[in-house]
């Protein structure tokens, strides 16, 4: 028994274990877990005090997916990944300065959207990444400060992914994150948080398929099945009109209703499930400003993005398509001079659109969207505040199907 138990481990390490294909395997798409521990330092500052940090430490675990792309056939390779992770960190602590002022920050989820640049080595892939990050984050102390901040930021690292067999892979990796430092001011009175966060985790990995290099013959817009496959960037202008609510102390307040142009950036992956079903990722990042004043009153959001799924049906060289997913923003809201807010929001998006293939593996799409963010309640030296967020917004974009080295060697040749 004890014997077949053991050919029976061993034929399982084999199995895992065994020689790969000669061929890119790292290219395509991918999905995965990871679990990691996290450290998470947030500085926190009020008026006329030094600034204290509270740290949080603890597990937490999630999902990613990615893309990579080959580089002409070498060991190199460039790609991007998403991921979230969900748990709980905290950490309690006293303010340096105010003796039995008690405080507790609460962290979590966290995720980011990333860039990765890797090289591939015996059967192991070397990278370096780097991108936006995100955390929510709740901070309390008694007895009259009490606010929770979506955080919006930077993050870099480099880890090492081990092929087990062609589909399935192992990584290790340490990220680091600089957040936003965010902050309110009630009537001269402000607070201020500014975060950080380490991790180390490990990940599993299984590639979906294996994704060839785009070329002009690879997209035949005659046929829906590939004309809007695989990866894509691309730009984009928008107009949007929102509604912005902020209350002080139940008693002074505004509603404004801000609108304005912003531009971004766009990036995605599309695949058919089913005959000319299209099912896909996208992420965005848009600056300018959506922007509304009335007196003394103002508000003005100068950055959003989401990270969405996209579901459509194609019909020749034609997409019609639903999305939704997870959107941000960055607003900064004035009451009257003391009274004003620097902060980010995170939400939902829900929207429809058009996308057209034109020639040369380029599409052009109309597309509307509708963002509401959470619903947001600070209490500041005992002053309360309360502000929503919400915008609405119609957004024309040209995308082109494949990587940015594929529109560079398609420019050069």
């Amino acid at each position: 028994m004890t014997v077949t138990k053991s050919i029976g481990a061993c034929s399982l390490a084999v199995a895992l274990f065994v020689p790969l294909a000669s061929e890119a395997r790292w290219n395509g798409p991918y999905i995965g877990v990871h679990a990691g521990h996290y450290l998470i330092e947030d500085d926190f500052s009020r008026t006329f005090l030094m600034p204290d940090r509270f740290t949080g430490k603890g597990a937490l675990a999630g999902l990613n997916a990615g893309l990579l792309s080959r580089v002409d056939n070498g060991p190199f390779y460039f790609g991007y990944e998403v991921d979230t992770s969900f748990g709980s960190l905290a950490q309690t602590g006293n303010v340096k300065g105010f003796p039995g002022f008690d405080a507790r920050a609460t962290f979590g989820p966290v995720g980011s959207a990333r860039v990765l640049v890797a090289a591939e080595y015996q059967h192991s892939l070397f990278f370096l990444t780097g991108g936006l990050s995100w955390a929510f984050a709740r901070f309390k102390g008694e007895p009259d400060i009490d606010f929770d901040r979506f955080h919006i930021g930077w993050i870099v690292g480099a880890g090492i992914e081990r092929a087990l067999n062609d589909q399935w892979s192992v990584k290790f990796e340490y990220l680091y994150s600089d957040l936003d430092n965010a902050g309110t001011v009630h009537f001269g009175n402000g607070v201020n948080l500014d975060m950080t966060s380490s991790v180390f985790r490990v990940g599993l990995n299984y590639r979906l398929h294996k994704q060839q290099p785009m070329s002009d013959s690879t997209i035949d817009p005659r046929h829906p099945r590939s004309a809007f496959a695989g990866p894509y960037f691309g730009g984009h202008i928008s107009y949007g009109v929102g509604d912005f609510q902020k209350v002080v102390s139940n008693l002074s307040g505004f509603n404004l209703d801000p609108a304005g142009i912003t531009g971004g950036i766009t990036g995605g992956y599309n695949f058919y499930p089913y005959e000319n079903y299209v099912l896909g990722v996208e992420s965005d990042i848009g600056w300018g400003s959506i922007r509304s004043t009335a007196g003394s009153f103002g508000a003005r959001i100068n950055i959003s993005g989401s990270i969405r799924a996209r579901g459509g049906y194609a019909t020749n060289s034609t997409l019609y398509y639903l999305t939704g997913g997870f959107a941000w923003a960055h607003a900064k809201s004035i009451l009257y001079i003391g009274a004003e807010a620097d902060k980010y929001y995170g939400g939902y998006v829900a929207g429809l659109g058009i996308e057209r293939q034109l020639p040369n593996n380029v599409s052009a799409k109309i597309e509307y969207t509708y963002h509401e963010f959470d619903k947001q309640s600070d209490l500041i030296f005992g002053v309360p505040a309360h502000q929503s967020l919400s915008f609405h917004s119609l957004r024309l974009g040209f995308n082109y199907f494949g990587t940015p080295l594929d529109l560079i060697r398609s420019v050069l040749r």
